[in-house]
């Protein structure tokens, strides 16, 4: 069934009721890109030879276009185009690059099923990334009042999980496969419906999820694709004892053994805020007391590039309340610094630290100033890192973090929140080091650096960097030159 365009004006006046923006925290060229290639589409300013041109110029540069144009634009055909496309844009409203906070996305999703399910689809959660849900459409029956928790109350796999699982460990010891078998007796599983299919009658699609010991998961954490592949494959198979219910997905997980000073990890990231400098990355930096001036000095130099900082130190006494703040800052982090000093591993501190960032499954920098990473954090390529150098080590660090997909664009944003900031000659002069060899700003982060070149003095003064800022904006933002506001 299609969905009808009642459905889309409903969805689309709630949103303009509510005052939501579409693109949530990205700007629109961003959003956008995600979606569609905008080089591709006509312009409608006949001064454009495409869709990108026309809405940098009309939405960035002059903001004369209403707010939730959008919705109503030919090019993009949402309120009367394919099923396909609509839902994709309300799935990558409610994305975590897009939405961060948690409690929103729940909102907006309600809010689209409960338009959605006359027209016999629903948003549901797909998948996790950094512990954030995204979301994928699905068909569900039309006319009822269905939701992924009363397909699993109203729907069970036909075999039960117990046997599935002695099913497949059977399989896979007559082929030898291990490394399978032990994940599966070592596993604590459960069978969930997870997609409904509504062609020929119904088909019900379940995920097996398989969780186990975090040591465990390390040792097969770089083949764990295949593994979970594997296992989907022959589950298949050999599980078929009804035509309508499929294990359409293995999915392979850690179990976290819970830290006892605080249960709700959403709760601290929420109040892990105030520890960090807003627009800026974050970074926990794990550590050893012994280091502190090193560590601090770490800091600061880090902050000139957009970093914001969180330094615990084992040498104060630890009380509830300080637990607590490392823990939120723990549960907020967007990534983890590990000073790998001769006496890190003797810490009753920063293993936990460490263990924890794996648990989220964030990214991790060993740092060697001492020794080489050990245990968990063998599995990671160690930066050289030498206190007497923090000058050296912090670009270092800054360039680990553009590279990884997970923080390349928080790390970005901050080197454009750093410029907007700057406070000095040097300071605007070291970042702009840094930028000239990145090529992926969004227009958004261009047009600011732009701003920020044409309103902070210690930016338009610095030797170099205007420049270079004009540079990147030439290459990436407009190809007049007149158009540029410098």
């Amino acid at each position: 069934m299609k969905i009808s365009e009642v459905t889309r004006r409903n969805i689309f006046d709630d949103l303009q009721i509510q005052k939501i923006p579409w693109n949530g925290r990205l700007e629109e060229l961003d959003f956008l890109t995600r979606l569609f290639d905008l080089e591709k589409l006509p312009s409608k300013d006949p001064r454009f030879q495409d869709a990108h041109g026309d809405i940098l110029k009309h939405r960035v540069m002059n903001h004369d276009w209403e707010d939730n144009w959008i919705f109503y634009d030919d090019r993009f055909n949402l309120l009367h185009g394919n099923d396909d496309d609509f839902l994709r844009f309300l799935c990558e409203m409610v994305h975590p690059v897009v939405r961060p906070d948690t409690d929103e996305v729940s909102s907006l999703v309600k809010m689209f099923n409960k338009y959605l399910k006359a027209d016999g689809w629903e948003i549901a959660e797909k998948t996790r990334i950094s512990g954030a849900p995204v979301f994928s459409a699905r068909r569900t029956p039309v006319g009822t009042e269905y939701s992924l928790n009363n397909a699993m109350a109203e729907v069970q796999f036909p075999e039960s999980t117990e046997a599935v699982i002695s099913a497949l460990t059977k399989y896979f010891q007559k082929q030898r496969k291990n490394e399978i078998v032990e994940i599966l007796k070592a596993a604590s599983a459960r069978i969930e419906q997870t997609d409904y299919d509504n062609w020929n009658g119904g088909i019900y699609l379940y995920t097996l999820y398989l969780h186990i010991p975090m040591e465990l998961f390390a040792e097969v954490d770089l083949k764990l694709e295949e593994i979970q592949k594997t296992i989907t494959q022959t589950a298949q198979s050999i599980l078929k004892t009804a035509e309508r219910d499929h294990i359409s997905n293995v999915v392979v997980t850690p179990v976290m053994e819970p830290i006892s000073f605080i249960s709700d990890h959403n709760e601290a990231e929420q109040k892990g805020r105030h520890l960090w400098e807003p627009g800026m990355l974050r970074l926990f930096i794990s550590h050893v007391a012994a280091h502190r001036i090193a560590v601090s000095n770490l800091k600061h130099t880090l902050f000139t590039y957009g970093i914001s900082s969180f330094v615990a130190h084992e040498d104060i006494k630890p009380t509830v309340e300080w637990q607590l703040e490392i823990k939120r800052a723990l549960c907020s982090m967007h990534a983890l610094a590990a000073l790998l000093t001769q006496d890190f591993p003797k810490s009753k501190w920063t293993d936990q630290e460490v263990g924890f960032a794996l648990g989220r499954g964030i990214l991790i920098i060993p740092i060697r100033i001492d020794i080489n990473p050990y245990g968990f954090l063998g599995a990671y390529q160690a930066l050289p890192g030498n206190f007497n150098d923090i000058k050296s080590l912090a670009p270092t660090i800054v360039n680990a973090l553009v590279k990884n997909d997970s923080t390349e664009f928080q790390m970005r944003e901050g080197l454009v929140v750093a410029l907007e900031k700057s406070t000095s000659y040097p300071a605007s002069i070291a970042i702009g080091r840094l930028i000239s060899g990145i090529d992926s700003f969004t227009s958004g982060q261009i047009t600011r650096m732009v701003t920020a070149q044409k309103r902070n003095s210690q930016v338009s003064g610095a030797f170099g960097v205007p420049e270079i800022i004009r540079d990147i904006a030439k290459q990436n933002i407009v190809d007049d030159e007149d158009d540029l506001p410098f």
